[in-house]
């Protein structure tokens, strides 16, 4: 499925502000930069902590010192007080930490597909985790690309198109007819007390939804996801947030939206297949 993604009119963000700086350091916006319901583009996330790890200086060794890149670790071996990780360099020291986060995604590995191509052809193929570096060359006004297609169904790809709109190209969006859709699109509007619908997910109540590394699982939440009952209630929630999102998305009768712009809809749920789910 092929679609001319040009005037696709989403807008993917961070938080706002205060959920993105550190207490003693404020994020402080440069004047005009885009903001939308308090909420504004990931780059400036990005600058701020670039600025934050080489500015905070401790015995002589700022935080950017202290974080290591590029490492490949042979093991890990559990201790009683923490963990110790092995580098696959023998030579470099073991390193030990009282906690460990795995964050290496599905796999470290991009999956690239074999696209054929003529002798002539000299376009890029770039993956995603290498599209931050040839984003600039490739979207600037002097760059001989104007044509841009991207595959993909998932949020990165949706990241990626949003990146590309402004830049004057032509942006092709390709995704499988069986698709899922880039995930759902949520309405960064105020909701209620909060000053953007993105603040929501880090307070206490919302962290109940899903095993949390900012606190242990409440009893009551325990309870609502190993029991009959509160997975059900769990569901009803699910659901009920899935069809607003759809609703807000508005993938069948958007004003202004390209003619392709239904095929997006997601065909999942929040809700698992095993989760009895009660029709709201």
């Amino acid at each position: 499925m092929l679609i001319p993604a040009r005037n696709f009119d989403t807008f993917w963000t961070q938080s706002a502000s205060r959920l993105t700086s550190f207490s003693d350091v404020p994020l402080i916006l440069p004047e005009g930069a885009p903001i939308l319901h308090d909420s504004f583009p990931a780059k400036y996330v990005t600058d701020y902590i670039e600025d934050y790890v080489h500015s905070h200086v401790y015995s002589g060794k700022s935080l950017a010192d202290r974080i290591k890149l590029n490492k490949e670790i042979e093991s890990i071996t559990k201790l009683v007080d923490g963990w110790l990780l092995s580098p696959l360099d023998h030579a470099a020291p073991k390193i030990r930490c009282k906690k460990l986060v795995v964050a290496s995604g599905l796999t470290s590995q991009p999956n690239k597909p074999l696209i054929p191509t003529n002798a002539g052809w000299k376009a890029p193929s770039l993956h995603h985790r290498e599209f931050g570096l040839g984003l600039k060359e490739i979207l600037a006004e002097t760059s001989p690309y104007k044509h841009i297609t991207i595959l993909g169904g998932g949020k990165s790809s949706a990241d990626m198109v949003n990146a590309c709109l402004n830049s004057g190209k032509q942006i092709n969006w390709v995704i499988r007819k069986s698709g899922e859709g880039p995930g759902y699109l949520v309405s960064p509007a105020p909701v209620g007390k909060y000053r953007s619908a993105a603040e929501i997910p880090f307070t206490r109540q919302s962290s109940k939804l899903n095993p949390s590394s900012f606190r242990p699982l409440a009893s009551d939440a325990q309870q609502m996801h190993t029991s009959k009952e509160g997975r059900a209630k769990l569901a009803d929630l699910l659901n009920g947030m899935d069809l607003k999102f759809k609703s807000w998305a508005n993938y069948h009768g958007r004003e202004k939206a390209l003619a392709n712009f239904h095929k997006l809809e997601p065909t999942t749920s929040y809700v698992p297949p095993n989760v009895f789910c009660v029709k709201i």
